[in-house]
């Protein structure tokens, strides 16, 4: 199984906000999965969503 990252550890390992990371999830940018029932769910990140924003989102080591 694939490893899931928090809202708040895509942003600490990006360096931004965890408000960021929600803007690009909802804008649909950004692939997340909720887990956990409705009155309990919590957003996760597929690792391979985080890296593959990254990799479509760098331009000679620069984020865009």
């Amino acid at each position: 199984m694939e490893p899931l990252l928090s809202v708040a550890k895509v942003a600490e390992l990006w360096d931004c906000s965890r408000q960021h990371v929600y803007n690009l999830i909802h804008r649909g940018v950004l692939t997340s999965v909720q887990v956990g029932e409705n009155g309990s769910a919590f957003t996760r990140v597929p690792e391979s969503a985080a890296v593959a924003y990254i990799e479509a989102n760098t331009v000679k080591g620069r984020v865009a």
